[in-house]
């Protein structure tokens, strides 16, 4: 008699969170220095780096503001309210920005198809106070959001050394993020 044949879910069996994340987060702030830069295009604005960070951004005639008082990146927010409106993420432009865009931002606007950004900042203090939505992560498909973000490394041990179940709660997630800025702000 199986799990499934006596109603009870099967579980994929992973390796302990805190086993993995440390290693997944390395990977990850690995992609971001090695990678993001050569991705991205900027105009190279002249910004000094703030404590708030807020952004305007529009998808054809629709606009919204981000603030980092969201708990997450001004514009990280914006690509959130754009997404909850069913916005094509990838026609996104910015308006107006307060801060240069950290890597690990610019990691999330190209996951989504944005490759140009007004200023990148170079300055580690700007990846504290960090969240990022769940929709990112609930796209694990190959080549998908999580997988443009993470750099297939940190994707593929992700994806294939934690259960769904662990991938799926938010304080793994966060545990990953907030480990791999702490490994960024180390470089």
């Amino acid at each position: 008699m199986t799990a499934e044949s006596v109603g009870r879910p099967t579980r994929t069996r992973g390796k302990p969170p805190e086993n993995v994340i440390p290693e997944v987060a390395g990977l990850w702030a690995t992609y971001i220095k090695q990678n993001i830069p050569g991705l991205m295009v900027t105009a190279g604005a002249i910004m000094a780096p703030g404590q708030q960070t807020t952004c305007t951004m529009a998808w054809g005639g629709n606009t919204y503001n981000g603030s980092s008082n969201s708990g997450m990146h001004g514009e990280v927010d914006c690509l959130n309210q754009a997404y909850d409106a069913g916005e094509n993420l990838q026609n996104g432009t910015f308006q107006a920005l307060t801060n240069p865009v950290c890597m690990v931002c610019c990691a999330v606007l190209y996951s989504v198809g944005i490759t140009n950004v007004p200023a990148m900042a170079g300055a580690s203090k700007e990846y504290g106070n960090y969240s990022l939505p769940a929709w990112i992560f609930d796209d694990e498909a190959p080549g998908g959001l999580l997988n443009r973000l993470l750099g297939n490394a940190a994707f593929t041990q992700w994806t294939t050394e934690l259960s769904a179940e662990s991938r799926g709660k938010q304080v793994h997630r966060q545990s990953l993020i907030t480990q791999m800025t702490q490994k960024l702000i180390k470089h």
